[in-house]
C-alpha cells in the first residue's frame, strides 16, 4: 500500500500582518477589562454593597460567597443587608493610631517609629498609650503612590507605604505604573496578555475578539486567563507552532471542557486567518474542516460552528483519495447534508481497507 500524503503545514506566512490589520484597538490592551454588561466577556458585579468584583457561584463574588457560607448560608436578602466590612484590596489600610501619624501600622498596630517608644514605656495598653503619645512633627511627607492610599511612605526613597511596598517587592518590584494597575484591578474580571510574545499576544487577542463578535457562547475571564497561561507556559511564538493534538496534551485533564475548547478555538481562529476559508483553502487538505466551508447543509440540530471533519487521510490509495475528494465536493455543493457525505466517506474508507 502507498502511504497517505502528509498534511500541508499550517501557513504562518503573513499572519502577523493580518493580525495587525484584524485586531481592533479595543482588544489590544495589555490587560483587557470587560464591562460587566458585556454579553460575552462580562460578568455582572457582585450585589453586595460597594463590591465591584464579578459574580461567581450563588450570585456573589468569591469572597462574599465565602462569607455567606461561613455564616451558615442565611437568607440572601438578610446577608446583603449586612455583608460585612469591605474586602481586602477595597478598604483603607490601617494607620498608626497615634494622632496625626499616617505611617502604616506594624506590631501592636503602631508604626515602626512609635513602636520603640511604646516598648521603652513598658508596653502598656497600645490604644491608651497612642492617645497620649506625642504626634509627629508637622512637615510635608511623601504619600503612597497608589491613588486610593493616603498613608506615608517609610522614607523619601520609597514610592509606596510600608504594606504596599512589601507587596510590590513580593511581586518582583515591577514598574510602578504596572503595580498601580495591578492593585486597581485586583479582584476584577480581566484578561492579562502581558508577557506573551508579540504574535502570540495578538493571536490571543484576536481569539477573544472573535468569540466576542460571534456572540454564540460566553467567555468567562477565568477561562481566557487559563488559556493565556497555557500558551505562555508552552514557550511558543505562535499557537500554530503546535498541532491541535499537541495543544490537547498541553491542556491536560481535569478542567471543564470549556477551557481546552477555547484553547483549540484560539488556534483555529489564527489558522483560519492565516490560511483563509472556503474550498480553495480546504480542498488541498486530506482532512477537511467543514466549519470553514460556508454554505454547507448541516445535520439537524448541529450549530453552524460545529467542528466537523471529513478524513480522506485514511484512504491509502492516492487515486482513490483524489476521486473521493472530487466526488465529495460535488455532493456537498449539490446540497446533500454533511451527515450523508460522512457516511459516504466512511464507506469509501472501508473500501480502501479492502483493496
Amino acid at each position: 500500500m502507498t502511504a497517505p500524503a502528509q498534511q500541508p503545514a499550517s501557513g504562518q506566512a503573513g499572519l502577523l500582518e493580518r493580525l495587525l490589520a484584524a485586531v481592533r484597538i479595543e482588544f489590544r490592551a495589555d490587560i483587557l477589562v470587560p464591562g460587566p454588561d458585556d454579553p460575552v466577556l462580562g460578568r455582572p458585579a457582585c450585589p453586595a454593597g460597594g463590591c465591584d468584583r464579578p459574580r461567581a457561584e450563588n450570585g456573589l463574588c468569591t469572597a462574599h460567597g465565602k462569607r455567606w457560607k461561613d455564616r451558615g448560608r442565611p437568607d440572601m436578602t438578610a446577608f446583603l443587608a449586612d455583608p460585612g466590612p469591605p474586602l481586602n484590596g477595597r478598604r483603607p489600610l490601617t494607620a498608626c493610631p497615634v494622632p496625626g501619624c499616617r505611617y502604616g501600622s506594624s506590631g501592636q498596630g503602631l508604626c515602626m517609629r512609635h513602636r520603640p517608644a511604646w516598648e521603652h514605656a513598658g508596653c502598656p495598653d497600645p490604644a491608651a498609650w497612642a492617645a497620649r503619645a506625642e504626634p509627629p512633627a508637622a512637615q510635608p511627607r511623601p504619600e503612597c503612590l497608589l491613588p486610593f492610599c493616603t498613608l506615608w511612605t517609610e522614607n523619601e526613597a520609597h514610592q509606596f507605604c510600608k504594606a504596599h511596598d512589601t507587596r510590590w517587592r513580593q511581586l518582583g518590584s515591577p514598574d510602578p505604573g504596572e503595580f498601580t494597575e495591578h492593585c486597581m484591578l485586583r479582584g476584577r474580571a480581566r484578561i492579562n496578555f502581558r508577557g506573551l510574545p508579540a504574535q502570540l499576544r495578538l493571536e490571543m487577542q484576536y481569539a477573544v475578539q472573535c468569540r466576542a463578535d460571534r456572540a454564540t457562547i460566553t467567555l468567562p475571564h477565568q477561562v481566557a486567563r487559563w488559556v493565556v497561561r497555557r500558551a505562555s507556559d508552552a514557550g511558543v511564538e505562535s499557537l500554530l507552532d503546535l498541532s491541535e493534538d499537541e495543544w490537547r496534551r498541553q491542556a491536560g485533564r481535569g478542567k471543564s471542557p470549556a477551557y481546552p475548547a477555547f484553547l483549540l478555538f484560539a488556534r483555529d481562529a489564527g489558522e483560519e486567518l492565516a490560511e483563509g476559508t472556503g474550498w480553495e483553502a480546504e480542498y488541498p487538505r486530506d482532512i477537511w474542516r467543514l466549519h470553514r466551508i460556508p454554505g454547507l447543509v448541516l445535520n439537524p440540530g448541529k450549530p453552524a460552528n460545529s467542528r466537523i471533519r471529513l478524513r480522506f487521510d485514511r484512504l491509502a490509495q492516492p487515486w482513490l483519495r483524489d476521486l473521493s475528494k472530487r466526488w465529495t465536493r460535488l455532493r456537498l455543493s449539490s446540497g446533500l447534508s454533511v451527515g450523508t457525505v460522512q457516511s459516504d466517506v466512511a464507506a469509501l474508507t472501508r473500501f480502501s481497507e479492502f483493496l
